[in-house]
């Protein structure tokens, strides 16, 4: 079966210079988006038209990461390597938007929050120390912003990613329990973040939960799904040489030495090189599935060669008994961004429609080639959108383990 093709619709270089990439793109409200750029700026634009609404010029020296602050509307996060992590209020005018900083004290490299209002950061590799902090930004007032915890020893590199546990753990507080950290060393580390008293001077002994060995830098890392007969979540890591690597994740207190063989990964968690795999020349990102029963996540894979510009979006699934792609249920973004890189992608499942950033200094927008769709009353169209539905759910189906 062919994969569903998605055409571009709309594009704009939101108004940026020339040479100017577009690095990381994230949901700021229901109808704008936001961009960070390779000048050091912060875009907001309108998601049905790509007008631009808000630049924050030299929002760090450079910046290292954009990501949404959920607990706070229309807020943003973000860090930068001049050493801070900063809350920007888009419902305040540019001059006016920064309601936060912290100062950490060494290059910060990513950074990310949770709905429960907590931030975790990674820095760079300072005096042989690279650390992972994490507060609580409900908190953030004055100037001696004191964190809840401090990892020091769990990286022997820059710490590369950072992050909370999946969305669909927020809404019972597992968001607000377990963060997750990759470095440049190849690991990625699991911390228990109601691991006893915070701050102690021993964070790393008392929190650090589990550790997953990608072999090389660590690219992107989180929680992935893979239903009961999987054995539930998996800590995920991908490495900047593309390989994906899973471990099994077990919440059992005292049980985490018993599964260490299931944690390194062994057949049923080493995906391997994702390039020789999917035939693609580089992974932007590995989505974490959502909707209700979905499991599993979504690899952002791209190719620039001439004659083969794409970006597809392949289904990472728990196939029986090992994990595994879907390629016949992927979605091709036909064209990508020519002969450079897609480096930001953000997926609209309400109206099945996919933006993208890349190095070009563009921001693509993407939706099912119209020629479907052509000639076809609006009852028929509404039919072919439940028939999708269902085949998706039918191919879901496929895939759960006996």
């Amino acid at each position: 079966m062919p994969p569903r093709t998605f055409c571009q619709t709309t594009v704009s270089n939101l108004s940026t210079p020339a040479g100017t990439y577009i690095y990381a793109l994230t949901p700021l409200s229901a109808t704008h988006l936001a961009a960070s750029t390779s000048d050091s700026s912060i875009i907001t634009f309108s998601k049905p038209t790509l007008t631009l609404t808000t630049t924050i010029s030299h929002a760090h020296t450079n910046v290292t990461s954009l990501t949404p602050y959920p607990s706070s509307p229309q807020t943003l996060l973000t860090s930068g390597t001049d050493g801070l992590v900063k809350l920007w209020d888009l419902r305040c005018p540019p001059t006016a938007s920064l309601a936060s900083e912290i100062a950490v004290g060494a290059p910060v490299l990513c950074a990310s929050a949770n709905a429960q209002g907590g931030i975790i950061a990674g820095t760079e590799m300072q005096e042989r120390v690279s650390k992972v902090y994490v507060w609580d930004g409900r908190m953030l007032s004055g100037e001696d912003v004191k964190p809840t915890w401090v990892f020091a020893e769990s990286h022997g590199d820059d710490v590369s990613f950072v992050g909370f546990a999946g969305e669909e753990e927020e809404a019972g507080g597992g968001g607000s329990r377990w963060g997750v950290s990759g470095g440049m060393d190849g690991l990625v580390s699991v911390f228990d973040l109601r691991a006893g008293k915070a701050g102690a001077g021993d964070d790393d002994e008392k929190a650090l939960w589990q550790v997953v060995n990608v072999g090389a830098s660590v690219h992107r890392a989180g929680f992935l799904d893979a239903g009961a007969g999987g054995k539930g979540e998996w800590v995920f890591g991908l490495s900047t040489d593309e390989s994906l690597v899973l471990g099994c994740f077990d919440r059992t207190p005292g049980r985490e030495e018993e599964e260490e063989g299931d944690v390194q990964g062994g057949v049923a968690g080493d995906v391997g090189d994702v390039r020789e795999r999917l035939g693609c020349e580089y992974v932007v990102d590995v989505l974490r599935a959502s909707g209700n029963g979905t499991t599993g996540g979504i690899v952002v894979a791209g190719n620039k060669e001439v004659g083969k510009q794409w970006v597809d979006l392949v289904p990472l699934r728990w196939a029986g008994s090992q994990w595994g792609f879907a390629s016949e249920d992927k979605v091709r973004l036909q064209g990508g961004h020519g002969e450079e890189v897609c480096r930001g992608i953000w997926v609209d499942e309400e109206s099945e429609t996919v933006f993208t950033g890349g190095e070009d200094g563009l921001v693509k927008v993407w939706r099912e080639e119209t020629s479907r769709e052509e000639g076809v009353s609006e009852g028929e169209k509404k039919e072919r959108k439940e028939g999708r539905r269902e085949r998706r759910r039918r191919e879901k189906e496929r895939f759960k383990p006996y």
